[in-house]
């Protein structure tokens, strides 16, 4: 009966010293894994972001160039009607371009607007992967397991504790 108790302790001794090392390449993907997503979502808030300035700095030029125009009409429309010569209408070219200016503006406040939102949500999105790959790689730089110790030439047996860094 010893001798069953004993090779009952060999044999379960040598089945757990098995090679692990898919469990190992588990890890290594999931950290991967986070790895790819936050740097996705990281790219994703970069172009958004770099889209939301771009679209801030045209609605700002044509805004600007806007009201210069719209100041020229409104000087120039003035000096006609003391001069009493005819005024601009909604057709003239000046009005047209002033008009369009003011559209540009508009369109490019709503893409900066959409575009800013839309970057704050991937900047969010790749912070919390980060988050989550932190805490992931944290989580398995430790480990603590007890190796069975055993001296059959002295019948002893007993268990280290092993930290594996």
């Amino acid at each position: 009966m010893k001798q069953f108790v004993i090779l009952l302790l060999l044999a379960t001794i040598a089945f757990s010293q098995e090679d692990f090392s898919y469990i190992k390449n588990a890890e290594v993907d999931s950290a991967a894994y986070y790895e790819k997503e936050y740097l996705y979502h990281f790219e994703k808030y970069q172009r958004d972001e770099n889209i939301s300035k771009k679209a801030l700095f045209v609605a700002m030029g044509s805004i600007g160039i806007a009201g210069a125009l719209g100041m020229f009409i409104l000087i120039d429309e003035i000096d006609r009607k003391l001069s009493s010569e005819s005024g601009y209408t909604m057709s003239s070219p000046l009005v047209i371009v002033e008009m369009s200016l003011f559209s540009i503006f508009l369109i490019s406040d709503v893409v900066y607007a959409s575009y800013g939102t839309f970057a704050s949500i991937e900047k969010k999105e790749s912070d919390a992967y980060n988050e989550k790959r932190k805490a992931y790689q944290s989580r398995h730089i430790t480990k603590i397991s007890v190796v069975p110790q055993i001296n059959p030439i002295e019948q002893k047996y007993g268990g280290v504790l092993a930290l594996n860094f």
